[in-house]
């Protein structure tokens, strides 16, 4: 039954996108079988193998961690905002979550960003002075 429901998912979302198309005779079915053929052999090794298991384990430790660093940062900023014995609130618990990896994640991508410029800076200044050399 689980295998039939996945089918008619992967035939109504294709049939769906068949008909959105603008241009029908242009779509490749080779690329899309292809790619539910990998889906289908990563989900089996990923769920079925102990390479798999550990595999899940590991990016799940890594998240776990992300994690508890951005509860850290919400305990820190927002330390006792919840009333006790509340529970957690949706705001502080999942959407903090996500503004904080969201920025520690753009913040690397953009000291990233200026380092590169800053080296391709210096590499235009040499090349200036050996070419005036």
């Amino acid at each position: 039954m689980k295998y039939g429901i996945a089918i008619v998912g992967l035939l109504t979302v294709f049939g769906l996108t068949y008909i959105a198309s603008k241009d029908r005779r242009s779509i490749r079915y080779r690329p899309l079988t292809q790619m539910i053929i990998l889906q289908a052999v990563l989900a089996f090794v990923l769920l079925n193998t102990t390479v798999g298991d550990t595999l899940i384990r590991g990016f799940a430790s890594i998240f776990e961690s992300i994690l508890a660093y951005a509860a850290e940062g919400i305990n820190f900023v927002f330390g006792g905002i919840v009333n006790e014995g509340q529970g957690t609130q949706f705001f502080l618990s999942i959407l903090l979550p996500i503004v904080f990896i969201r920025i520690n994640r753009d913040s690397a991508i953009h000291q990233d960003t200026a380092l590169y410029h800053q080296v391709h800076w210096i590499r235009l200044k040499q090349s200036e002075r050996h070419g005036q050399a």
